[in-house]
């Protein structure tokens, strides 16, 4: 039997080298449904000093590979325009995705042991595997849209050291008031927020409003609000990619 991961190389993706990572996980797993990795950079060198940026739903971040039937971010074209060298990595839902990302939630119908497994998944399995493929690569932050922008928010929390920026794009509910409770302080020392004003992100604007509003009072280094115009979608999550990088990064373009 093979040992080891396994690269698959997209030579097909335009702009800059895009990878598909399977086997890699340990042989005893990792608490969550098996999954690989996609890993985009600029830079060719595995030593390049670069930063580090982590997406979830990595399955609709890039148009190649079409590994999901639902619309993707064109991430590929967007980072591409990035002049610094840079690392995304992309990491896929599984078939379980909602009891992954929220089950943490206390709310009847809910709760899962993988809402928490999974932020023990991002933090203790797949950060330390991309640092063994690039060991100067400097960790910025992990995004995350609708129930993967809650995950983000979850798993920062957690592990409040390890992010240096959170972003949530387009979540909203009853999430923020149950993630307020369960956690003081906030989940990264910079925090992006953005919701939409049509289709389902109309319901969730006020939402994002009061959460901005209570993480405001609890003094985090930098909060970044973006109430926009747009709907529910990955299209319109993809024109956050430019203000993401330059809000995480801490460059200009």
């Amino acid at each position: 039997m093979p040992t080891g991961p396994r690269i698959v190389p997209y030579p097909e993706v335009p702009f800059g080298t895009l990878e598909q990572h399977t086997r890699w996980e340990p042989s005893g797993g990792t608490g969550v449904y098996r999954r690989s990795l996609f890993m985009w950079r600029n830079f060719s060198g595995r030593w390049t000093p670069c930063d580090l940026m982590i997406f979830l739903d990595g399955q609709n971040l890039f148009a190649e590979p079409k590994v999901s039937r639902q619309p993707h971010w064109s991430g590929e074209s967007r980072f591409s325009k990035w002049p610094h060298p840079l690392l995304v990595v992309g990491v896929p839902a599984s078939k379980k995705r909602y009891q992954e990302y929220v089950g943490w939630s206390q709310e009847p119908g809910h709760y899962s042991p993988s809402g928490h497994r999974h932020a023990v998944f991002l933090a203790e399995y797949v950060i330390p595997y991309i640092r063994s493929c690039f060991p100067r690569a400097r960790l910025k932050g992990l995004v995350g849209a609708s129930a993967g922008g809650v995950a983000a928010l979850y798993t920062g929390w957690s592990y409040p050291k390890l992010f240096p920026s959170v972003a949530c794009l387009s979540a909203g509910r009853h999430y923020f008031s149950e993630l307020l409770q369960a956690f003081p302080g906030t989940p990264a020392k910079r925090i992006y927020l953005s919701c939409g004003d049509s289709g389902m992100d109309r319901e969730f604007l006020d939402d994002n409003k009061d959460f901005a509003s209570a993480l405001k009072k609890r003094c985090p280094e930098r909060l970044l609000c973006r109430w926009h115009r747009g709907d529910h979608s990955e299209p319109v999550w993809s024109r956050r990619i430019p203000g993401l990088l330059t809000f995480a990064l801490q460059r200009p373009l």
